[in-house]
């Protein structure tokens, strides 16, 4: 309502004024339900009142059941109270910017602020055995921040990856990288939450036939160590007859 529009056009006025030509990079790593954001912000001109309102005071992760912050709030931060039952960023200073993390379950994941606000529509849907998040209608980061040079998406999980649409992808993480001149760019990714990652089963396949290997080695060892004694047991007795 009001105080969401109210809160908005602070947040734009103040990264207008503070942001020159900043990049900002969000990290995702999805291991089994729990999905964990990273979000950077260089090269950012970090002011001793802003500092306070966004290290002592983070934002929070579910912004349906929290009431916006109106703009006495935002230039009184020590006023600010964390309302119970909400998660919050962890937010700290970083060399020339912030890092803001944060552990959110899968159910709970489509309400994240980052993606919401990083593009025009966000759908994040979990049907059947597939989890899917779908950024599209071209990013909206750029209309929030004014002075924003480039947004990078970086996706790793541990579940196979059945599509997507990333730039490039290395080392099983899935990187898109926006622009201002990006206007329809899109964001895809689906995987099969009931498989895990070829990598790792691969890693976990080479495991198991190693240990199948020095098994079969061990049993061939005892049977012959064995045999052995029997031979030696055999020929120690004939000679005594």
């Amino acid at each position: 309502g009001g105080k969401l529009v109210k809160f908005k056009i602070v947040l734009l006025a103040i990264c207008t004024l503070l942001l020159s030509g900043c990049t900002a990079t969000y990290e995702l790593n999805i291991k089994e339900n729990t999905f964990t954001e990273t979000v950077k912000i260089n090269n950012m001109n970090l002011t001793d009142d802003i500092k306070q309102v966004y290290l002592t005071n983070p934002m929070p992760v579910d912004y349906r059941e929290t009431c916006y912050l109106d703009y006495d709030r935002l230039v009184k931060p020590n006023e600010i109270e964390k309302e119970p039952g909400i998660n919050y960023y962890n937010i700290k200073e970083s060399d020339n910017g912030l890092i803001a993390t944060a552990d959110i379950q899968l159910k709970n994941y489509k309400y994240s602020r980052p993606l919401n606000y990083a593009f025009v529509n966000m759908n994040v849907n979990n049907y059947d055995n597939y989890i899917s998040i779908y950024g599209f209608d071209g990013p909206a980061i750029f209309n929030m921040y004014n002075n924003l040079d480039s947004f990078e998406v970086i996706i790793s999980t541990d579940k196979e990856v059945t599509d997507q649409n990333a730039d490039k992808v290395i080392d099983g993480k899935y990187y898109w990288t926006f622009t201002r001149e990006d206007e329809d760019k899109e964001l895809y990714i689906e995987m099969d939450s009931t498989k895990i990652a070829n990598e790792k089963k691969k890693k976990e396949m080479d495991k198991l036939q190693s240990l199948v290997i020095i098994s079969i080695l061990i049993g061939i060892s005892i049977i012959a160590f064995i045999s052995f004694l029997v031979i030696n047991f055999k020929h120690k007795r004939n000679n005594k007859i």
